[in-house]
């Protein structure tokens, strides 16, 4: 997995800075979830469902991993009310979908969050000027 080095630099700096237990374990959100990994209080799933193909698995792993909150941060269309994925093609290879705001809970609820509760939206500013709208979600096992 191609990690940017600055990544890596932040992660042990503020590993050391804050003197944090937190083990570093990087793997693809779709493959099948180590047991050995455990089950965690907080999981964030951070604006990245646009650029994943198997979505679903990717956010049933999340609930795998889940025993307390999953934060869910996904762009979606504003102005969309229909329950529905989009598919986009963009200049970058990695871009795939962007669900409407109304399918978010439904999706989270159907891979077995109990409750789900939206805590705000927020837009995300590219380096490139490109912009996205995000909602933020609490989701409960």
């Amino acid at each position: 997995m191609n990690i940017p080095v600055a990544n890596n630099k932040d992660f042990r700096y503020l590993h050391e800075r804050f003197a944090s237990n937190v083990q570093l374990h990087r793997a693809n959100i779709c493959d099948p979830v180590d047991p050995s990994l455990g089950r965690f209080d907080w999981v964030i799933f951070g604006s990245l469902m646009t650029h994943i193909r198997d979505l679903m698995r990717a956010l049933e792993n999340v609930r795998t991993l889940t025993k307390g909150r999953a934060v869910i941060i996904s762009s979606y269309l504003p102005g969309d009310e229909n329950k529905s994925l989009h598919w986009i093609q963009t200049h970058r290879p990695f871009d795939w979908w962007v669900p409407t705001k109304p399918l978010i809970p439904d999706m989270l609820r159907s891979i077995g969050f109990s409750r789900v509760e939206e805590t705000g939206d927020f837009t995300l500013a590219h380096r490139d000027g490109s912009r996205h709208v995000q909602a933020a979600r609490h989701a409960f096992p």
